[in-house]
């Protein structure tokens, strides 16, 4: 079938059809992500029907809430056959004309034009032309000028369910609302979307608590095997944020996927994932990986004894457990044992590596430490603060490799330039063309292979520096003496622990005010120009992000406020670091007390004054 345009006689939006993986399909060609897919692709998110394939059987009963034209439906209707049911809602008129049209072919397709949610009625829907956008497939229900009926799936009166797949733009929860009947009786596996951070923690732990472990799944949008075989992938790194929830008693063992953390923002958020991860572990003994949870959540509440003896529990178990023995890395290193940086390197070995750039792979032998005069690569990995902290590494790294090269982020590079970080001409961009090289390692990973001891990490003078031309443009804007941040990026491990409610400085703001605002809002360019307004001040003051790094490596007095549980390079006690002499911690002395610590800081800014008086 070759591509066409079909326009139907009313006044019906015009669509395409062509022959795609799974046969005919028919999309709109204006849709920039399901249509796009399909036009250039012949196939939509095949790495989500590939999860399906492992789960789905002939004669299976399904469920496609949220199908959309039926991008997924179609393929789940091959893997169920003829014997098989997969009943598919899609509530937007203008989607379920073309999901009709695709699933034509197969009779154990049953479609409902309608929204399910948690009970019976009538709900808003917006028509594609009053979107805003052109991603068709993200329409909320809730909102709009349309109306369509709506009814809980529990009225199904379904007998057997092997998976849910449910889509429905932030509506998920009502959906499981009106299912919780079938669920709490058939125990089905959810394959659920969850990438609405504002309905995120509801969700999770409407899952939690009847029953379910979620598992993040993230699949890439573009296929580089796809059906048409088109290089070009128009949709760069876009992936869907998907989990896959198995119930605690279906016996399934899931490998290969991280956990969801259920964190509902409440001072038991780590005590009841301590004992959620506990009660699995009474059921498994051999669950290893919830152990490794009980260990992790137990260190965070300062309970390093427990911890230590889940972990050893494990290499009793497996005295080879790569994530164990990784973990009891980091908790080494948190305490200050510098040998146990060989067990850092074990984090190359765990899963989702590619969001902190641990799966880059160079196709040369990895650097070990030994003098050379070939070139090595430092590569770039992990996040910003990651690579300004082990920068201090890299005059060393010189010592014994003169011509390495060293691969920094975009937005630090002209502030690692201005430094003097490298020899001239030996510091390089991410993700531009790289010269000729002998070795690879990753920065962080150097620290393994110098085998880093207190006098490498010590550092006895700054090693970043603003450009004085910069700090001039920043000096004639306004007198500010102190910088305040006090939160850092959303997609970091713990914002919810570790970000200060701005409510809680408003005092000190305006007691010390004028106060430069150090939150990422815009108003700098990149690390240099950032540089240049953190050396104009007499004093930052930051959670834990990329400015108290970017802060302590200029030597700039750095005041750092940290949560009750906070990330390993910090310790669990002390108010100094080994990283940087010129910072002080603040620590919260019981789980999320942010009060006590603000009033600690107002204290000691009082104290600053009368000293400078």
């Amino acid at each position: 079938m070759t591509d066409a345009v079909f326009k139907e006689e009313t006044e019906a939006r015009p669509y395409r059809r062509k022959l795609c993986r799974y046969g005919p399909m028919a999309y709109y060609g204006d849709d920039e992500f399901v249509g796009l897919s399909f036009d250039r692709y012949g196939e939509y998110s095949e790495a989500e029907v590939e999860a399906l394939r492992k789960i789905l059987r002939p004669g299976d009963v399904c469920l496609d809430v949220g199908a959309n034209i039926g991008a997924l439906t179609v393929p789940m209707a091959q893997l169920v056959g003829e014997t098989g049911s997969v009943i598919a809602f899609e509530p937007g008129a203008e989607s379920a004309r073309l999901l009709r049209l695709n699933v034509d072919l197969y009779p154990q397709v049953t479609v409902h034009e309608s929204a399910a949610s948690s009970s019976f009625g009538r709900i808003s829907i917006s028509p594609l032309d009053a979107l805003g956008h052109k991603n068709y497939g993200r329409v909320e229900v809730g909102s709009g000028i349309n109306y369509v009926q709506k009814y809980p799936i529990d009225a199904l009166n379904l007998d057997k369910l092997k998976l849910a797949k449910i889509d429905v733009e932030g509506h998920e929860v009502e959906v499981l609302r009106g299912m919780s009947a079938t669920i709490d009786r058939l125990h089905p596996i959810l394959y659920i979307e969850n990438d609405r951070q504002e309905k995120s923690e509801e969700l999770v732990a409407w899952l939690v608590d009847h029953g379910y472990r979620p598992y993040w799944h993230y699949p890439n949008l573009y296929n580089p095997n796809n059906f048409l075989g088109e290089k070009r992938n128009v949709f760069g790194g876009i992936i869907s944020m998907m989990m896959l929830c198995i119930h605690e008693d279906s016996g399934i063992e899931v490998r290969e996927l991280t956990e969801v953390a259920d964190i509902r923002q409440d001072d038991e958020m780590f005590e009841r994932e301590i004992v959620r991860y506990q009660r699995y572990v009474e059921r498994d003994p051999d669950d290893k990986m919830s152990r490794i949870m009980v260990a992790h959540y137990s260190n965070m509440m300062h309970r390093s004894d427990d911890a230590r003896a889940a972990l050893e529990e494990n290499l009793r178990l497996d005295p080879e457990h790569v994530p164990t023995r990784a973990v009891q890395g980091l908790l080494r290193i948190q305490r200050g044992d510098w040998s146990a940086w060989k067990e850092y390197e074990l984090r190359l070995s765990q899963r989702q590596q590619g969001y902190f750039g641990g799966d880059r792979y160079f196709g040369k032998p990895k650097w070990n430490g030994e003098p050379t005069e070939k070139v090595v690569l430092v590569s770039a990995e992990q996040g910003f603060g990651d690579q300004i902290m082990f920068a201090r590494l890299f005059r060393h790294v010189l010592k014994r490799a003169p011509n390495a090269l060293l691969e920094v982020h975009t937005h630090l590079y002209e502030l690692f330039d201005q430094s003097e970080l490298t020899p001239p001409g030996c510091l390089l961009r991410l993700w531009r063309t790289l010269p000729e090289f002998d070795f690879q390692i990753s920065l962080p990973s150097t620290a393994a292979a110098l085998d880093a001891r207190e006098d490498m990490i010590k550092i006895n003078e700054p090693y970043l520096c603003a450009d004085p031309a910069l700090v001039a443009r920043w000096n004639s804007r306004s007198n500010f003496g102190i910088g305040i941040c006090w939160k850092g990026s959303s997609r970091s491990e713990r914002p919810f622990t570790r970000d200060v409610p701005v409510e809680l400085l408003e005092r000190i703001m305006v007691k010390h005010s004028p106060v430069l605002d150090l939150n990422q809002n815009g108003q700098f360019d990149n690390f240099a120009d950032t540089a240049a307004a953190i050396a104009q001040l007499k004093l930052v003051i930051t959670v834990d992000t990329s400015i108290a790094h970017l802060a302590g490596a200029m030597g700039v007095p750095t005041w750092l406020l940290l949560s009750y549980d906070p990330d390993w390079r910090w310790g669990l006690e002390g108010d100094k670091t080994i990283w940087y002499p010129s910072m002080r911690i603040f620590r919260q002395e019981r789980f999320r007390d942010w009060a006590g610590v603000i009033e600690r800081v107002d204290d000691a800014l009082e104290e600053m004054a009368v000293k400078n008086d």
